[in-house]
């Protein structure tokens, strides 16, 4: 299943689009990123960012938090997980 925000690729993996990553240089008012589901549901876990940032600090394959999401509105990035 595809929506505009959450992708099931053919292995079974889960993609979400996560909002409101932090833009620290104020250029954007926030950035979006696809994340991997590890843990949790489409609206509220954790994962892995599976693209590049470009405007916060954040790497490919940091493992985040996210939350707040529902039927309407997206998961919004909630703090990065560290080990």
């Amino acid at each position: 299943m595809q929506t505009n925000w959450k992708i099931i690729e053919e292995d079974g993996t889960v993609l979400v689009k996560v909002i409101g990553f932090p833009a620290p240089d104020g250029e954007v008012a926030g950035e979006s990123m696809w994340v991997e589901i590890i843990n949790g549901t489409d609206n509220d876990g954790t994962g892995t960012l599976r693209n590049s940032p470009v405007f916060s600090g954040l790497c490919f394959g940091d493992l985040i938090r996210f939350g707040h999401g529902n039927d309407t509105e997206k998961p919004k990035y909630l703090e990065t997980v560290t080990a």
